[in-house]
């Protein structure tokens, strides 16, 4: 899952804690992806704020997810 949804704090954290050995590259393109898609999530975001739509919940849960902070909500 966390390969296939390019989530990497995920990955990170599920590794950390089941002692299981971090794959620095796959955590690197993970987190280079991650960058990425939140630059396209945080665009989206303007966008509806620029044109007075309303926030679709979507986007703030795949920011959520994409995030390394667990209070980007």
């Amino acid at each position: 899952m966390s390969k296939k949804d390019e989530m990497a704090p995920f990955y990170e954290y599920m590794c950390t804690s089941l002692k299981i050995p971090i794959d620095q590259a796959l955590l690197d393109k993970l987190k280079e992806q991650n960058a990425k898609r939140l630059d396209e999530i945080n665009k989206q975001l303007e966008d509806a704020e620029k044109n007075l739509v309303s926030f679709p919940m979507e986007l703030d849960m795949k920011k959520h997810l994409h995030s390394d902070s667990p209070d980007t909500i």
